[in-house]
C-alpha cells in the first residue's frame, strides 16, 4: 500500500487498525484497486437491492455457519427464524426481506455469532453489517474476529453505528468497522450484540481483496495483535496528552500498557534508542507525560500488554512541543485564570472536578495559577490543560515553583500581581525579579518569565515607564499586562502607548501577554455590565488581542468566586457561582471553536470604527472567516465572494448556511454582538448602513428589508446549494419573492432577560425565520 504523508506535528491522531470510519471503502490496496465483495452476497456481474449492478465482486465460495456454543453462542430466536430458509446464508444473499433476515430472542439471548470461511487468504479492508434500529429494536455493536487456521480468533474491530436515535421497521442501518491496513486472513468470526428487546439483521458483508493478487501489499496478520492506535497533543510547551480510549473499547484480555518514546520513528520497542515512558493498568486509557524539550520532536508508541506478555510491535506517531508562549493559530492564544484551592475559596473536592471537566470542553489550554503544588497541577495536566504560575524560589522544596514546574514540562512564569496597585514601587519589584529571572535561567534555558503584571490606564502606564527605567528590560522575556479596558476597542490605543514605551526603551520587538482580561456581570454593583455585554465584550476583545499581537489571553476568570450581588470580584466568571455556564462561556467557546484553527489574514477593507471586521483563515486557506462587529449600533452590512455558499454564525454559536446566485452577493446584520461569515473563499465587504430598530424587532412591522437573489435559499444542515428547489409564496402560489425581512432572535437567559443573537436573511418564502432559536444546553449538575 501507498505510505501516508507526514501528519500535522502539532495535533496528530494515529489511526491504527480498527479504527472505525465513517466513509466507507476507505483502504485502498496496492495500485488504488476498490476494494471487491468477499463474502458471496452476490454473484459475480449480478446485483440486488443492496447490490447495485457493477458491484465488483470475488466469487471466493465463501461458507457460512452460526456459532451456537460457547460464550457467544447464537440465540435460539435467530436460529429458528433463519432454519427454513437456509441457516446463516440468509444473512448473505443480497436482500433484507422478512425471509432474509434474523430474529432474536425477545427479552432473551444477547448475541447472534457467524464465521464465514472465504475459502481463500483475503486481504480484508471493511465488514459491514447491516441491522434494524426502531424503538424496540436495535443493535448494540458487533466485534470482528480473524483467523488464518480457522481455531485461534483475535479481534482486530468493532463494528458500530453510533448515529443518535431510533427509526421505523424499515430502518436496517449499517455498523460499520474499517481497516486502514488491511488484514490478512481466510476465517473471520463476527459477534453481534443486541440492544434493547431483539434483534434483527438483515445482512453482513465482507469487503476486500484477493492476498495473491498484489503480494507486496501491506497488511496485518490476522494472529498478529493490532497495534495500539492513540491520539497525543502538546500540553503547553513540554507536556503531551496521549489517550487510547476507542483502542481500549475494541481490546480484550489486556492487563496493562505501556508508552515508549524515542528521538526517531520506531516499529518495536526493542529497537536502539526507545525508552519505557511510563506504565498504567488496564483500566486507564489516557495521561499526561512529561517532561520534554520545548521545540523538540518525540516519537511516542504504546503497546499493550497481556497474560502471554507483551505485544512488541508499534506504529510511532511524531509530536512536537511548542516553545513557551509560541502562537501559531487564534487558539494557541486562548486560556483562562482558574483558581481552585488558591485564589478563591474551594467549596470542596467534588465542585473542583467538575469545574475541571468543565474547563476541559473549552478550548482554553492553559491556566492560571499562584503555586506549582504537583498534586493540584496534574489534575489540570490529565485533562490537557498546563499551567503559568509565579517564579518563586523558596528553600522548601513543595513551595519551589521553578523547579516543580520544569519537572512536569512546563516552563512558562508570571511574576506577580499588579504591582502598582499594591504600593509596591519599581526599584523594589526589579530587585526580587533579577534573582527570579537568574534563579529560572540556571535551572533551564527555556525557562520564560513575564512581567510586570501591571494594568494599561494611565496611571498604571506611568509606573510601567519608571519599571523601564530602572534597567528592567533585561530581566524579563515577554511583557505581561493586565488589559483591563471598557469598552475592549479602547485596547487600540492603551497598546499603542505601550509600544510606544517599549520602543523608547529599546524593547520594541518583546512579546506580549495579558495574564488577567476580563468584565464582571456584578448584578448590583456600579462597575458591572449586562450578562449580555459581558459576552460581546470578551468576544471583541479577545479578537482585538490576537489583532493587536498578544501570545497569550488568559481570560478571568473561569467561574463566580462568590454570589454577592453588590461585589464586582464576585462576577468575573465565565461560570456562576453554582457552575451554570452564563452567555459569556458560550460565546468564548463558540469563538474558540470559529476561529481556533486560522490566522489573523488582514482588515476587512473598507470598514472604519465604530464597524469592525477581521480576515482569518487556516494554515492551508481551504476556510476563510471574516468577523464583523459594530461597537455602538445596529447596522446591516452587504458582501460578495466567489462560493457558491457561505456559513453564517452569531456570537452565541447558532448557525444557518446561505446558498448564493451568481452576484455571490448577500446581506448580514451585525452590531455590538460580532458575527462570523465562514466560507472556501475570501469575502468582501461592499457598504453598511444604520439598521432601523431596536435588537428584538418583530419582523410584522417590516421595516427592514434588502435584496437577496431570486435562488438565494438558507440551507439545513447537511444540504447543499445544488438540492435546494425553488418554493412557493404561501399565499400567491407563485414563485418566492426576492425581497425578505431581517430582524433579531432573542433568547431568554436565566440570567439576563434578553440575549439577542444576529439575524440574517429571513426564509423567503415566508417572512418567518427559517428555524425556532435553539434553547441554552442544559444546566449544569450541582455536584452532590
Amino acid at each position: 500500500m501507498k505510505q501516508r504523508t507526514a501528519p500535522n506535528m502539532n495535533h496528530i491522531l494515529f489511526s491504527c487498525v480498527a479504527m472505525l470510519l465513517a466513509a466507507p471503502f476507505a483502504a485502498i490496496a496496492a495500485a488504488d484497486r476498490p476494494m471487491a465483495l468477499l463474502s458471496d452476497n452476490i454473484a459475480e456481474g449480478g446485483s440486488s437491492l443492496l447490490f447495485p449492478k457493477g458491484t465488483a465482486v470475488i466469487p471466493t465460495g465463501a461458507t457460512h455457519a452460526f456459532v451456537t456454543t460457547g460464550e457467544y453462542a447464537t440465540c435460539k430466536g435467530t436460529l429458528d427464524s433463519t432454519a427454513p430458509h437456509g441457516g446463516a446464508k440468509v444473512l448473505f444473499d443480497g436482500r433484507e426481506g422478512w425471509k432474509s433476515q434474523t430474529f432474536g430472542d425477545w427479552d432473551g439471548g444477547a448475541w447472534t455469532t457467524v464465521r464465514i470461511d472465504l475459502k481463500k487468504i483475503c486481504l480484508v479492508g471493511k465488514v459491514e453489517i447491516r441491522a434494524l434500529r426502531e424503538a424496540l429494536r436495535d443493535t448494540e455493536r458487533a466485534d470482528v474476529l480473524f483467523s488464518l487456521d480457522g481455531e485461534t480468533f483475535l479481534q482486530h474491530g468493532i463494528a458500530e453505528n453510533t448515529t443518535a436515535g431510533a427509526g421505523d421497521k424499515a430502518n436496517f442501518i449499517p455498523h460499520t468497522a474499517v481497516f486502514e491496513t488491511p488484514v490478512q486472513t481466510r476465517h473471520v468470526e463476527i459477534r453481534i450484540r443486541k440492544a434493547r428487546h431483539q434483534q434483527q439483521i438483515g445482512e453482513i458483508a465482507i469487503w476486500g481483496w484477493l492476498a495473491s493478487d498484489d503480494p507486496k501489499a501491506n497488511f496485518i496478520p490476522a494472529g498478529e495483535k493490532p497495534k495500539v492506535a492513540f491520539s497525543a497533543r502538546p500540553i503547553q510547551d513540554g507536556a503531551a496528552q496521549i489517550s487510547w480510549t476507542e483502542y481500549a473499547r475494541q481490546a480484550k484480555g489486556v492487563t496493562g500498557w505501556r508508552i515508549y518514546h524515542a528521538r526517531q520513528s520506531f516499529a518495536r520497542v526493542d529497537e536502539p534508542g526507545v525508552t519505557l515512558l511510563r506504565e498504567f493498568k488496564a483500566g486507564q486509557t489516557s495521561a499526561a507525560v512529561y517532561p520534554f524539550e520545548p521545540g523538540s520532536t518525540v516519537y511516542f508508541g504504546i503497546t499493550a500488554l497481556y497474560p502471554e506478555g507483551e505485544s512488541p510491535s508499534v506504529q510511532a506517531a511524531p509530536l512536537r512541543f511548542r516553545t513557551p508562549f509560541e502562537r501559531n493559530t487564534f487558539g494557541d492564544m486562548l486560556a483562562i485564570n482558574h483558581f481552585i484551592g488558591g485564589g478563591a475559596k474551594s467549596r470542596g473536592q467534588a465542585w473542583d472536578e467538575v469545574s475541571l471537566d468543565m474547563l476541559a470542553e473549552t478550548p482554553f489550554r492553559e491556566s492560571r495559577w499562584w503555586f506549582m503544588f504537583p498534586e493540584t497541577v496534574t489534575r489540570f495536566l490529565d485533562r490537557g490543560v498546563g499551567m503559568v504560575t509565579w517564579p518563586i524560589v523558596d528553600s522548601k522544596p513543595i513551595r519551589h515553583n521553578i523547579r516543580n514546574a520544569n519537572a512536569l514540562g512546563l516552563h512558562a512564569f508570571s511574576k506577580g500581581n499588579e504591582p502598582e496597585l499594591k504600593g509596591v514601587s519599581p526599584v523594589v519589584y526589579l530587585e526580587g525579579l533579577k534573582k527570579e529571572y537568574a534563579a529560572a535561567k540556571a535551572l533551564s534555558p527555556w525557562n520564560t518569565l513575564g512581567a510586570p503584571t501591571c494594568n494599561i490606564w494611565p496611571t498604571a502606564l506611568e509606573w510601567l515607564e519608571a519599571f523601564y527605567r530602572a534597567g528592567a528590560k533585561d530581566y524579563f522575556d515577554v511583557l505581561d499586562l493586565h488589559t483591563y479596558t471598557t469598552p475592549p476597542e479602547d485596547l487600540f490605543g492603551r497598546i499603542q502607548r505601550v509600544r510606544e514605551i517599549m520602543a523608547e526603551h529599546g524593547d520594541a520587538d518583546k512579546p506580549i501577554i495579558s495574564t488577567e482580561f476580563g468584565y464582571a456581570d456584578t448584578p448590583e454593583g456600579p462597575e458591572g455590565v449586562t450578562p449580555l455585554v459581558q459576552a460581546q465584550y470578551l468576544a471583541r476583545g479577545l479578537v482585538i488581542h490576537y489583532v493587536l499581537g498578544f501570545k497569550r489571553v488568559y481570560v478571568y476568570s473561569f467561574f463566580d468566586i462568590g454570589n454577592d450581588p453588590h461585589y464586582n470580584e464576585h462576577h468575573f466568571g465565565l461560570l456562576d457561582y453554582d457552575l451554570q455556564r452564563k452567555p459569556a462561556y458560550h460565546a468564548v467557546c463558540n469563538l474558540g471553536r470559529v476561529l481556533g484553527d486560522c490566522d489573523l489574514e488582514g482588515k476587512v477593507e473598507g470598514l472604519n470604527a465604530p464597524d469592525y471586521g477581521y480576515r482569518f483563515k487556516t494554515k492551508d486557506a481551504d476556510r476563510r472567516v471574516l468577523v464583523v462587529w459594530n461597537a455602538e449600533a445596529e447596522r446591516l452590512g452587504t458582501f460578495s465572494t466567489a462560493a457558491n455558499q457561505v456559513e453564517i454564525i452569531d456570537m452565541l454559536g447558532r448557525s444557518r448556511k446561505l446558498a448564493l446566485g451568481e452576484s455571490g452577493r448577500f446581506s448580514v446584520p451585525f452590531g455590538p454582538s460580532p458575527v462570523y461569515i465562514r466560507s472556501e473563499h475570501p469575502v468582501t465587504f461592499i457598504s453598511a448602513e444604520a439598521f432601523d430598530g431596536p435588537e428584538g424587532e418583530s419582523p410584522s412591522t417590516g421595516k427592514v428589508a434588502f435584496e437577496l437573489d431570486a435562488d438565494s435559499r438558507i440551507l439545513a444542515p447537511g444540504a447543499t446549494s445544488a438540492s435546494v428547489r425553488p418554493r412557493r409564496c404561501l399565499k400567491t402560489g407563485g414563485p418566492s419573492p426576492t425581497r425578505a425581512r431581517v430582524w433579531k432572535c432573542a433568547r431568554r437567559s436565566p440570567r439576563d432577560g434578553i440575549r439577542p443573537a444576529s439575524g440574517l436573511a429571513a426564509d423567503s418564502t415566508t417572512s418567518k425565520w427559517p428555524g425556532r432559536c435553539p434553547s441554552l444546553p442544559e444546566a449544569t449538575p450541582r455536584p452532590g
